[in-house]
């Protein structure tokens, strides 16, 4: 929730820059910092086939979709804002079936 936040603040302030670096240094951190701190000290993390099989295909559509949006238009509409939460919550209604 502290990313929800900053990044709306951010986004009604038309500070698009610190909203997206708030998003993405989050990813970055979550993914190479946090998650690797974890295996370092716990020895070694295990990956459950499910996220091999499945999730992980959800991560790379999702970031090529915004390195796609990134590239081509340098913005996030409210179509593509909606877009995006709509894919979120497809995203939980999957992981709960």
């Amino acid at each position: 929730l502290p990313e929800l936040a900053v990044t709306l603040v951010a986004g009604l302030r038309g500070q698009g820059g610190v909203a997206i670096g708030n998003v993405l240094g989050s990813n970055v951190i979550n993914i190479l910092g946090i998650l690797g701190v974890a295996s370092t000290y716990a020895g070694g993390l295990i990956v459950a086939p499910e996220f091999a099989v499945r999730d992980i295909w959800i991560v790379v559509l999702t970031s090529g979709f915004i390195v796609a949006m990134l590239l081509d238009e340098r913005h996030i509409g409210r179509r593509v804002g909606a877009t995006m939460v709509a894919g979120y919550l497809a995203y939980m209604v999957f992981l709960y079936l």
